[in-house]
């Protein structure tokens, strides 16, 4: 079995609640798209369904590896992404990096703080 999709249903039914509490919080918002509340609800409930029933059906220490993987991408993206921390050589190792690899942005392209 795919253990990733068990981190895939868990973040696409963590973008259906977000949606939920959205709508309920920040009603006030205006939205291009404003789609029925049934819609996010349903994605929600199969995305737990999906979540929990492979989990309950055969434990297995994989789950713990996915939990693993999940936890180090916030230990990841709290410091460098939420509180923006950055670092000299990261500048160098980008420009390196580019080259060694042939790619490099586009021209014009100027980078947004």
């Amino acid at each position: 079995m795919d253990f990733m999709s068990v981190l895939n249903w868990l973040i696409f039914g963590a973008a259906a609640v977000a949606l939920l509490v959205m709508r309920w919080t920040r009603s006030d918002l205006k939205r291009p798209i404003k789609i029925p509340i049934f819609i996010p609800v349903i994605v929600a409930a199969i995305a737990a369904y999906l979540l929990i029933a492979p989990i309950v059906e055969d434990p297995d220490v994989y789950y713990l590896y996915v939990l693993l993987f999940l936890l180090v991408g916030f230990l990841f993206y709290i410091p460098f992404v939420y509180f923006k921390v950055t670092f000299a050589f990261i500048d160098y190792f980008s420009i390196v990096f580019q080259i060694l690899l042939e790619v490099a942005p586009p021209d014009g392209f100027s980078k947004q703080s």
